[in-house]
């Protein structure tokens, strides 16, 4: 959480910067750069899991804009930013499976979020 509301979670804006990778844009998507605001909730992975629980967008990683935030109808306060948090973690990991472990293609196959 702190990584990626500090914008140093691992990701091709940052793996460039550090001159890793010749560019930053998404593997995924192919739609933009792969920044930390891109990874929960710019690119499609994000949008989908965003829209199946409620959320319109999820375009920012600061801690401020998670506080603004209100929860969904019929959703609780209470424990709702834990949630957040909560989710961007396996959306991180699953970026990271589409990439390196081409698991996208596969999930999407079977069913999608």
């Amino acid at each position: 959480m702190w990584l990626l509301t500090h914008r140093r979670i691992q990701c091709r804006t940052n793996l460039l910067r550090k001159h890793v990778l010749p560019n930053a844009t998404c593997e995924v998507c192919n739609e933009a750069d792969e920044t930390p605001e891109h990874i929960i909730g710019g690119c499609t992975i994000g949008r989908q899991f965003w829209e199946k629980i409620g959320l319109k967008s999820m375009k920012t990683a600061s801690k401020d804009a998670i506080h603004n935030l209100s929860p969904p109808a019929g959703v609780p306060n209470q424990g709702f930013f834990a949630f957040i948090a909560l989710a961007w973690w396996p959306l991180w990991k699953t970026m990271n499976a589409a990439v390196f472990r081409n698991e996208l293609k596969s999930r999407s196959r079977k069913k999608s979020w």
